[in-house]
Order: C-alpha cells, then sequence, then structure tokens
C-alpha cells in the first residue's frame, strides 16, 4: 500500500545494529600499537625488586666474613703480643736470678777482709732485690709459671748465701791450720770436737731418724766446739758459725747447688711448655 510509513529501523539499519559481533581487531587498531618497550621494563624492575633481597643477603654474608676476619686477625695479634709479653718477663727474671751466680766468692778466700765478705752479702741481697721485683712481674705475666720460678729463686739465693758461708768456713779452716803449724796446745781438742760435731751431726747416708735419735748428743757435741773455737780468740762469730755448719753438713754446699741446677732446669722446662701451647 503505497504511502503507508514504516516505522522502526530501516532493513539496512537492522542489519548493522543486531547480530553483529564486536570487532577486537578494529578495536585494536582504534588503540593504537603495544608499548613492547614498556612492558619489558615493568619486567625488568620486576626482576631486579625479587634480587634485592639476596644482594643484601650477599653483602651481609661479605661483611660478616671481614668481621670474623678482622676479629681472627686481632685475636692472632693480641696471643702475639701476650706471648712476647711473658717471653720477656721470663727472660727478665732468669736476668736477674743469674746475678746470684755472677757474684764473685772465689775472691773470698784466706786472704779475703771482713769486709769484702760484707760486700759479698750485701750484693746477694741487692740481686734477691730485684730478682724478687722481676718474680712478681713474672707472676703478673705469666701466673702458670709462679711455683717453679719461686723455687728458682729460693734456690738461687740460698746457693748465694751457701758460697759465701764456705768462704767463711775456708778462711776459718786456714786460720785453723795456721794454729796448727804453730804447735797451738788447744788444737787438739778443737779438731776432737769438730769431728764429734761431724759424726753427731749427720755424715752423708745417715738417715734423718737416726739425727733425730742422736739430737742430744748433737747439741752436746755443738757447745762443747763452740766453747774451744771461741776460746782460741782468733775467729770471728760468723767464721765460727759456718765452719761449724760446715761440719754438721760436709756435703751441704753441692746439695745447693744441685738444688740449684734442678730448679733451674724444671723453670726452663715450665717457660718452655707454656709458650709453646700458647
Amino acid at each position: 500500500m503505497t504511502g503507508r510509513r514504516s516505522h522502526g529501523c530501516s532493513p539496512g539499519s537492522a542489519a548493522v545494529n543486531f547480530g553483529r559481533k564486536p570487532d577486537i581487531q578494529a578495536k585494536a587498531r582504534q588503540d593504537g600499537p603495544v608499548d613492547l618497550s614498556g612492558v619489558g621494563a615493568i619486567a625488568a624492575a620486576a626482576v631486579a625488586a625479587l634480587g634485592i633481597p639476596a644482594a643484601l643477603a650477599v653483602g651481609r654474608w661479605q661483611m660478616r666474613a671481614a668481621i670474623d676476619a678482622v676479629q681472627a686477625t686481632a685475636i692472632s695479634d693480641r696471643e702475639q703480643w701476650r706471648r712476647s709479653l711473658r717471653r720477656e718477663a721470663c727472660v727478665q727474671f732468669l736476668t736477674a736470678t743469674s746475678e746470684f751466680d755472677r757474684i764473685d766468692s772465689d775472691r773470698l778466700d784466706a786472704e779475703a777482709t771482713e769486709q769484702a765478705f760484707t760486700d759479698a752479702e750485701a750484693a746477694i741481697e741487692g740481686a734477691h732485690h730485684r730478682a724478687t721485683e722481676a718474680y712478681y712481674i713474672l707472676r703478673i705475666e705469666a701466673p702458670d709459671l709462679s711455683d717453679p720460678a719461686l723455687r728458682l729463686l729460693h734456690a738461687a739465693r740460698q746457693r748465694a748465701i751457701g758460697a759465701v758461708r764456705s768462704a767463711r768456713s775456708w778462711q776459718a779452716e786456714g786460720v785453723l791450720r795456721q794454729l796448727e803449724s804453730e804447735s797451738n796446745p788447744d788444737m787438739p781438742s778443737v779438731r776432737g770436737a769438730l769431728t764429734n760435731l761431724m759424726l753427731a751431726g749427720g755424715l752423708p747416708g745417715v738417715t734423718p731418724e737416726e739425727v733425730e735419735r742422736r739430737r742430744g748428743q748433737m747439741m752436746a757435741a755443738h757447745f762443747h766446739a763452740l766453747g774451744l773455737l771461741n776460746g782460741l780468740g782468733v775467729l770471728t762469730e760468723t767464721q765460727i758459725r759456718a765452719l761449724m755448719d760446715a761440719k754438721k753438713n760436709p756435703v751441704w754446699a753441692s746439695e745447693l747447688l744441685k738444688t740449684l741446677r734442678e730448679a733451674r732446669d724444671a723453670f726452663l722446662a715450665a717457660v718452655h711448655s707454656t709458650l709453646n701451647s700458647t
């Protein structure tokens, strides 16, 4: 029928609006090309972000290793320093105790004056003072060496005192021989008293128990000899005491020397053991 107005969309318009799928490719063309460089940058940033903890861990390990190395070096240096101090203290102590050996007792013979003996005894006390100072330094730096060091100090001093006492005894013997050469009438009694003192005091091989049993006999022999020697009027008190000590223990001087050698060997062995173990 002509002249009828058609309502709605035209067939062409219907073809366009109904039944059409979105054109994805057209949309992509409309939006433009994808920026691949941006995607790569984002990916790289993500990878780098993931690598930061690993880098921090590696850095921390390296720092820890460096600190450990520094600490190990510091400990080694400190131990070396301590060993050096201990060695120096040992050398100083040995040097101080060797002063006792250098006291010239060879000049303390029958011709020596009382002043010579006094000087020798003063030298012993001076050496003992210096050795004692060295001992206390050693005790601070190497306390584990205190005991053998103290034994060495005591043995060295006793050996020096014994050397001077022996020299006094030799001098007194020289005086007695001079009196014998002059046929002094008191000398037979003096010699007999000194022999009894030696027998009562303890000859080599006599046990301490035997000496204790004969203590009364020894005291009687001691005072008898003392009275006769004083009666001679030619010996000093120190000469008489040294002579009687020598008679009571004729091997005393050699025992002191043996004790000193043993003490020195024991100290050196302890020093080597200590320094090599630290």
